[in-house]
């Protein structure tokens, strides 16, 4: 199983958000975000993966909003998302070799479109700025082979900035 990060950028009731030109999300949007390496602490990851892939650098919490178990009824390997979002950053956003039109998309309907269709189950909880876990399951082509899982986490305190 891999470990990674992912950064939900939000300014002005829109959203950061590129195209992927990597693995299975390319071609589709996503936030900044990849491979947590051996060592790294999530919050460092996740803000090294951003400023890589856009140039923004984040200002997080120690503990991600929500976490998604990927399953791949492929040769990938399954991955743990761990997912982060914020409102507060420094920087300028850019493309980069992995995500490429990056800039700041309207939350509205055609965005979700876009998507990896696993993400359009639990995005609302992001935007939303609500805890939560979630389990999907891809086939082969990348499509849905299940049903997404989503539970809300609400209950729990939300991470707060250090």
């Amino acid at each position: 199983m891999i470990e990674a990060t992912v950064v939900y950028i939000f300014r002005d009731r829109k959203v950061l958000l590129g195209e992927k030109t990597r693995l299975y999300c390319s071609g589709r949007l996503a936030p900044p975000g990849g491979k947590i390496k051996i060592g790294e602490a999530m919050p460092e990851s996740a803000i090294r993966e951003t400023q890589e892939e856009c140039g923004l650098i984040p200002r997080l919490t120690r503990q991600p909003l929500g976490n998604v178990m990927c399953y791949h009824e492929s040769d990938l390997e399954d991955i743990l998302v761990h997912v982060f979002r914020t409102k507060s950053f420094s920087g300028q956003p850019r493309d980069s070799a992995e995500l490429k039109d990056v800039r700041w998309y309207p939350l509205k309907d055609s965005v979700l479109e876009r998507m990896m269709d696993g993400d359009k189950a639990w995005f609302s909880y992001v935007v939303r700025n609500e805890r939560f876990e979630a389990q999907v399951w891809y086939d082969k082509d990348r499509r849905l082979s299940r049903p997404p899982l989503v539970r809300s986490l609400a209950s729990l305190p939300l991470p707060r900035l250090p």
